[in-house]
């Protein structure tokens, strides 16, 4: 299931300032590159240069970076594969592959919403529990072991 070649030039063709922008990054215009918090480090101070005429980014810092693929797996926690499909979600580039028949991927990304859809509604079922009355105690166990202030029953 390899990505097309046509879809990775249409990924790497566009800005990847939008593509920033879109994952949640803010971006500073210096001349005609941008500069933004590093992800590949812990940065306080915006290290990451943002080139849209050369198709990447680099730290000086602590020398990460790469195209918009790479900055969309390391800003969402996604596999190369996942991070170059919201890359092209992102910019409305079509996402093909060669040898990928189209139902079974459709089945295949219908399949891996509802996953992600279900598993959303299970950690809010469990948020909600943790905030009910009676789980009182379960969250006073866990907040004395967290303080170190006595043992957790």
């Amino acid at each position: 299931m390899a990505v097309s070649p046509r879809t990775l030039a249409a990924i790497k063709a566009a800005p990847l300032s939008d593509v920033i922008e879109a994952s949640g990054g803010s971006l500073k215009r210096v001349g005609h590159e941008f500069l933004t918090q590093c992800l590949w480090h812990d940065d306080s101070n915006p290290s990451l240069t943002v080139s849209d005429d050369k198709g990447f980014c680099f730290c000086h810092v602590c020398r990460g970076g790469g195209d918009a693929i790479d900055y969309v797996g390391q800003r969402l926690g996604l596999s190369w594969r996942e991070a170059a499909e919201r890359a092209a979600e992102i910019l409305g580039v079509q996402f093909e592959t060669d040898d990928e028949n189209p139902e079974q991927a459709a089945r295949k990304k219908e399949a891996r919403r509802k996953a992600i859809a279900e598993n959303e509604a299970a950690q809010a079922e469990y948020k909600a529990a943790l905030r009910d009355p009676r789980a009182g105690r379960i969250r006073g166990a866990q907040e004395v072991g967290r303080l170190g202030t006595g043992a957790c029953y």
